[in-house]
């Protein structure tokens, strides 16, 4: 079994990667917050890549995943977050996803 990690990032040429503690914090608050049935979560990364390949995770918001049906519910949501975070510091952007399972599954 390999070990994937819980960030994948948009971009493929990352040669480092450097994390603002307030990111953590959201991933482990959505993840804490989370329905007891769910086994995972799923967010947004936000932040900017540098010209040497390098990204700067700043930010972060929870994206909903629990009903596969709703594709138009999340697209409406994910352009509606992203679009508030890039009003309030337009320089971040979406650079990529979290993602979280309880400990064993995976």
């Amino acid at each position: 079994m390999t070990d994937v990690g819980f960030l994948q990032l948009a971009t493929p040429n990352a040669v480092s990667c450097s994390l603002h503690p307030v990111v953590m914090f959201e991933v482990l608050d959505h993840y804490t917050r989370r329905n007891t049935e769910d086994g995972r979560v799923v967010g947004a990364l936000l932040g900017s890549v540098n010209a040497d390949g390098s990204v700067i995770l700043k930010n972060s918001f929870p994206l909903p995943h629990d009903d596969p049906t709703a594709h138009q519910d999340f697209a409406i949501f994910f352009n509606t977050m992203a679009d508030l975070h890039h009003r309030v510091n337009p320089r971040e952007h979406i650079v990529g996803w979290y993602t979280t399972t309880r400990a064993g599954e995976g």
